[in-house]
């Protein structure tokens, strides 16, 4: 029998996570083990999953370019230079070295409202809001 902490979590948590129910057992089960420290770590983890989720959608519809765009033009000093191909794994990664995972969901979600993706910022900010109740749990729960 496993106790309350090591058992995975129910499929809709607060009735709102579904599908990365996976990943964030799998964090729980890493905090658990490495203690605290490690929910930085963790955030980021995450963060990477839902930006690059994201971004790779606007790939799909050929509007990356357009979101790189108003990354170096809003933001200038998150951005080296512009890609003529970019990728989106390349833009996660930069956006989380440079100002870490809150940061970067903010500018995410600013410049998809810009762009005119409301359903798109709506998924990713549902999907932040969501990571960041577990994780507070998870911290309460320590």
């Amino acid at each position: 029998m496993k106790s309350d902490r090591s058992m995975d979590l129910p499929r809709h948590f607060r009735g709102e996570v579904t599908g990365d129910s996976r990943e964030l057992n799998r964090i729980l089960r890493s905090l658990e083990s490495g203690g605290l420290e490690e929910t930085n770590s963790g955030k980021l983890i995450v963060a990477k999953r839902f930006l690059l989720r994201t971004l790779m959608k606007l790939k799909k519809d050929e509007k990356l370019k357009l979101f790189q765009s108003h990354l170096s033009q809003d933001y200038p000093e998150y951005t080296e230079q512009e890609q003529e191909d970019p990728e989106a794994l390349y833009i996660v990664e930069k956006m989380l070295e440079t100002c870490g995972s809150e940061r970067s969901l903010k500018i995410t979600l600013h410049i998809l409202r810009n762009m005119k993706q409301k359903d798109l910022a709506d998924s990713l900010e549902r999907e932040a809001q969501n990571c960041k109740r577990f994780l507070s749990l998870i911290l309460c729960v320590h």
